[in-house]
């Protein structure tokens, strides 16, 4: 083999390393950076993962729950008529249906908060504040990717 062949090949291999450390880091980037942030030990990681998983069951069954509610809101705008508003009685529906659901996530997370030590906690509380913060933790945001496909179900 030629000396410009191995070249390329480094050249190459170094380009394939740069990408995949570009690509790994990109799909770290929302929710590990707040575990990063809130310095958690290998213990509560455990309770995290154990919440993230029970968060993602509990959301495809809302989902599957709410599918009645969805159909009748898209139902409603179709139908929708300027002088007769259809569409508010169906959101509403819609919203109180999705209460039990939220709830039940919001107790989990304040569960989850008490289990930290104090300057966790802080740091927990200074960051929910932020937009965010409780499905970056919870592992639920859509990946960069997935966020520019169109919708599957349409109105």
């Amino acid at each position: 083999m030629r000396w410009t062949h191995w070249a390329l090949a480094a050249s190459l291999l170094f380009n394939c390393l740069a990408l995949t450390g570009y690509f790994y880091s990109r799909q770290l980037d929302g929710e590990e950076r707040v575990v990063r942030a809130l310095a958690l030990t290998p213990m509560q990681l455990d309770e995290l993962r154990a919440l993230r998983r029970e968060a993602r069951l509990q959301l495809m069954e809302s989902r599957r729950g709410l599918s009645t509610e969805v159909d009748d809101l898209a139902k409603a705008i179709r139908e929708a008529r300027p002088e007769a508003d259809r569409i508010e009685p169906a959101l509403r529906k819609l919203a109180d249906a999705r209460i039990p659901s939220q709830l039940k996530l919001a107790r989990r997370l304040v569960e989850f908060r008490e289990q930290l030590e104090p300057a966790q906690q802080q740091a927990f509380n200074r960051m929910l504040g932020k937009r965010g913060f409780a499905v970056r933790l919870l592992g639920i945001l859509p990946r960069p990717a997935e966020a520019r496909r169109p919708a599957s179900r349409k109105f």
